[in-house]
């Protein structure tokens, strides 16, 4: 709402996009810490961090940090190719992936759920039913992504007119819509093994499995730059990247080593 204001209201430029970044996250920090020194106050417990709980969770960290790390890294890329390709084309771009992104916040509610099921089910002692559950998210997040991508789809031709009024962006773009919305049943239960993993405290493969995704997409992002290829083609190479981590995560998932009970992993 702010970014709208400062830029459509007092036209102070694409400056005041980052500002309002900035103070939403500064807003968003305080009200954190307003609630974590209510909640401190509520239970009397102390604010300093206690050392053996800290190293616990810090291994946790690094394995989604380096997963983490491998995603935006190769997505990062894929903009860089974006920007060379063309202007039009990295407009395109940009907005087709606000949109990815915006889809996959919307898948994550599956994946959030089953984070909190599978580690229910299997710091309880039961492996079938986590499974069990799996299968379930993992049905939920497929047909969650067919209903997105139809939408997608069905709205492709005339979202792009919101963000721009070039008609070279706006067609370059409702192409790239078409894209997202044909790869959203695929990110549904991509999303959802994520989360079934997450859960399952089974960060280190979701690293590994990430990295090797990540080739897949830099090497596709590359090849596209290197054959002069179109935005298109830079788009089946992030299909390629899901494709990969889809096909890493499915083979884990039937495989029993992410079934590790009780209530430490």
């Amino acid at each position: 709402v702010l970014e709208l204001v400062l830029i459509y209201g007092f036209d102070y430029g694409i400056g005041a996009s980052a500002l309002s970044t900035v103070i939403a996250h500064w807003v968003s920090a305080g009200i954190f810490c307003w609630w974590i020194a209510s909640a401190v106050a509520e239970h009397g417990v102390s604010l300093l961090p206690d050392r053996r709980t800290i190293t616990k969770l810090a291994g946790a960290g690094v394995d989604l940090l380096l997963r983490t790390t491998a995603m935006r890294g190769g997505l990062l890329i894929t903009l860089a190719v974006a920007a060379r390709i063309g202007t039009d084309d990295l407009a395109a771009h940009e907005i087709s992936f606000q949109f990815w992104s915006i889809l996959a916040l919307s898948l994550d509610a599956v994946a959030i759920a089953a984070q909190a099921m599978i580690g229910r089910a299997l710091g309880a002692g039961d492996a079938e039913l986590a499974r069990q559950l799996g299968r379930r998210m993992i049905q939920w997040g497929w047909w969650a992504g067919v209903l997105l991508g139809l939408i997608v789809l069905a709205t492709s031709p005339v979202v792009p007119s919101i963000f721009s009024n070039d008609p070279a962006v706006t067609g370059l773009a409702a192409f790239l819509l078409i894209h997202v919305a044909v790869w959203q049943p695929l990110n549904g239960i991509v999303f959802a093994l994520d989360g079934i993993l997450i859960g399952a405290g089974d960060l280190r493969f979701l690293a590994y499995a990430m990295w090797v995704a990540s080739m897949v997409l830099i090497a596709g992002a590359f090849s596209v730059l290197w054959l002069d290829l179109g935005i298109g083609w830079l788009w089946g190479a992030i299909g390629a990247w899901m494709v990969a981590r889809a096909a890493a995560l499915i083979w884990r998932f039937q495989t029993d080593s992410w079934q590790v009970t009780g209530a430490v992993r």
